[in-house]
């Protein structure tokens, strides 16, 4: 994950999201990676990922099925 390491983690983890959203790698309505998927991916704790996700549904970026 790319970003200042003094942003939180799920902001990093979020920012990382929404540029593979951005750059195609995941595409209109496509699941992206479990929440267990981007813990092991990623090293992060269950909460760091439900708020990154959390953040992208937010900003209308991902919905929630």
């Amino acid at each position: 994950m790319k970003g200042p390491k003094s942003q939180p983690l799920y902001v990093r983890l979020s920012d990382h999201i929404r540029e593979n959203i951005e750059s195609g790698i995941y595409q209109v309505g496509q699941q992206i990676p479990t929440e267990n998927e981007l813990i092991d991916r990623f090293n992060v704790s269950r909460i760091t990922v439900r708020k990154a996700i959390q953040s992208l549904v937010d900003q209308r970026l991902l919905k929630k099925c």
